[in-house]
């Protein structure tokens, strides 16, 4: 089995950190493993205004990226139903808190914000 590093890059930009809550938010859900499609609907479905200009296309490339690092892995689903059948599933690879850690810099960031925000208030 091919051991998967931490990488930051397949998250640096917003439709990834976008497809990773997603896809975090459907295995709270217990709904992976997901297709494409499901990650896709989920960051509409969730995020709405922030995630209106990205397509399908992005999400499958950021997955495909995502499966490459430890947070996700790429999956089959035993499907019966024709829509789907045999394109890779994704699922998180690790725990939800861990796929959270990426955004704990952007909290603390914006504590400092709003701290800012309310002594010029």
């Amino acid at each position: 089995m091919q051991e998967r590093r931490m990488e930051s890059a397949p998250i640096s930009d917003v439709t990834g950190r976008l497809t990773l809550l997603a896809l975090v938010w459907l295995d709270e859900e217990e709904e992976t493993p997901a297709h494409a499609e499901d990650v896709s609907a989920a960051c509409k479905r969730n995020f709405g205004d922030l995630s209106a200009d990205i397509s399908n296309e992005e999400v499958v490339r950021r997955l495909k990226d995502l499966s490459k690092t430890a947070y996700a892995e790429q999956t089959r689903i035993d499907d019966r139903s024709p829509v789907g059948k045999g394109n890779p599933a994704y699922r998180l690879a690790v725990d939800i808190e861990t796929a959270l850690e990426p955004f704990e810099t952007e909290r603390q960031v914006a504590k400092v914000v709003e701290s800012i925000e309310n002594d010029s208030s």
